[in-house]
């Protein structure tokens, strides 16, 4: 709530009206819609959903399944786990910067 205040206290008023670009019409509306039914875009949702629950399920519980389970400390198992962030903060600029240059690319 505190962040909302402040925002709506600092943000100055929009008094201009909305160019062309910026409306929303029935007709923008139908175009977003159709673009996220394409296939390119489906098949990426099909990919990605159950890749982030198994990342999130991963990142949630490996710390406890290794304090838990195999009885390490909790010191231990954060160092063991640690790795897995670590190459996470590597690999995803690096996946960025694959995604420009295919763009670039084409």
């Amino acid at each position: 709530m505190l962040v909302v205040v402040v925002l709506w206290c600092t943000l100055p008023d929009h008094t201009g009206t909305a160019s062309s670009g910026e409306s929303l019409s029935i007709e923008r509306f139908g175009a977003v819609l159709a673009a996220l039914r394409e296939r390119t875009f489906v098949l990426l949702s099909v990919i990605l959903f159950p890749y982030m629950d198994v990342l999130q399920t991963f990142s949630a519980f490996y710390p406890t399944y290794l304090i838990e389970v195999k009885g390490l400390s909790p010191p231990v198992a954060i160092t063991v786990f640690g790795p897995f962030f670590a190459v996470r903060i590597v690999a995803q600029p690096l996946a960025g910067m694959g995604t420009a240059i295919v763009k670039a690319n084409r």
